[in-house]
């Protein structure tokens, strides 16, 4: 019946034309002119196509690339480190091979081929270290180099750290000074008296966003993010941080200002750079010089060695006068983009003692 016909040409109906034309050896070979037919039959012993064999081929000579990409050449594993830290691990761990050659009287290439013989040889180095007066940083310097240059020493390395615990038994350490905020303005209202401009806007921005030294000098006017810039309502300023020195905690960071008086000084000094120019030109030697005079006209120790206020006091000075103001010790952790809350808890534990013995 017509309820149960079939589809296609199979009843009742005319035969479908075909779907492809006719090929053109079957047009010659009706024509009497059989070489394309017996291309066609001969072609018919290859199971597989040769385009995919001529391409392994390919990839055994080196002629192409499975996944090709940019030409990058060795790689720097020195990266992850500032520089003047990359620079001091390689003195510190240049001073332990000159060590074991002279007072242990073997190759450091031997060491450095056994981990146990190296973190042995390490936690010798560190008891020498203490006992000739040496400073603690060329041990613990060492320990880091050591650590980077061959990791699998580093899961054993806590034979050596033990000493380097027990030496902070003996000479505790102590946290740099922190400026006050009165200090702070009397800074920025004598540089800007002088004229340095740019030096002023650098050290207020260094202070509020709570900055390192290397992260300050490296900031050029595309890392700085005005309020016009965004046309928001909300009258913030950001800072991106260029290579971070807590890069393992997010390699890409910023910090944000609300302080309206950092924002003006800021946005008049740098607003109309260009986007590529530095904000301070000189070198970190040139801001240091002009560091030590302003705090040698105030009368505020700068030396190191006298345990004076340094251009690394910023940050912990930013820090100190945000908590007093806040008492929000997560906000300040963000803000000053720390990686671990218990170690911003215990540098402003020291540093609030420090202030309170300071007041009696």
């Amino acid at each position: 019946s017509d309820m149960n016909r079939s589809d296609g040409p199979s009843r009742d109906g005319p035969v479908a034309p075909p779907s492809r034309a006719i090929p053109s050896w079957f047009e010659d070979l009706e024509q009497g002119r059989t070489e394309k037919f017996d291309a066609v039959v001969a072609s018919s012993c290859f199971s597989k196509n040769a385009a995919r064999w001529l391409r392994f081929l390919l990839l055994l000579a080196g002629d192409i690339e499975r996944n090709p990409g940019p030409m990058r050449g060795p790689m720097d594993l020195s990266i992850g480190f500032v520089k003047a830290t990359s620079d001091r691990m390689t003195k510190c761990l240049n001073a332990f091979s000159v060590w074991l050659q002279e007072h242990l009287e073997v190759s450091s290439e031997a060491v450095f081929s056994d981990m146990q013989a190296l973190v042995w040889s390490l936690r010798a180095y560190g008891l020498y270290c203490f006992e000739q007066g040496l400073p603690r940083y060329m041990f613990t310097y060492a320990i880091t180099a050591a650590q980077d240059q061959f990791p699998a020493c580093k899961p054993l390395m806590n034979v050596a750290w033990q000493i380097d615990r027990k030496w902070q038994f003996h000479e505790p350490g102590v946290c740099r000074a922190v400026l006050p905020e009165v200090i702070i303005k009397a800074i920025a209202c004598l540089s800007a008296l002088w004229g340095w401009k740019n030096w002023t806007a650098l050290f207020l921005l260094g202070f509020a966003a709570m900055l390192h030294p290397s992260e300050m000098l490296n900031l050029c006017r595309q890392d700085l993010v005005f309020p016009s810039d965004l046309h928001s309502s909300t009258f913030a300023m950001y800072v991106r941080v260029r290579d971070p020195k807590t890069a393992r905690f997010a390699r890409r960071q910023h910090s944000r200002i609300d302080d309206s008086s950092v924002i003006r000084i800021a946005q008049a000094v740098f607003g109309n750079l260009p986007l590529s120019a530095k904000l301070f030109p000189g070198s970190m030697h040139v801001f240091r010089r002009q560091w030590n005079s302003i705090m040698s006209r105030i009368g505020v120790p700068y030396k190191q060695s006298e345990r004076g206020a340094t251009p690394g006091v910023l940050r912990g000075s930013g820090a100190t006068y945000f908590y007093c103001t806040t008492e929000n010790l997560a906000w300040v952790a963000w803000r000053g983009r720390w990686s671990r809350l218990r170690t911003l808890e215990f540098y402003l534990q020291e540093v609030g003692s420090q202030i309170g013995r300071a007041h009696v």
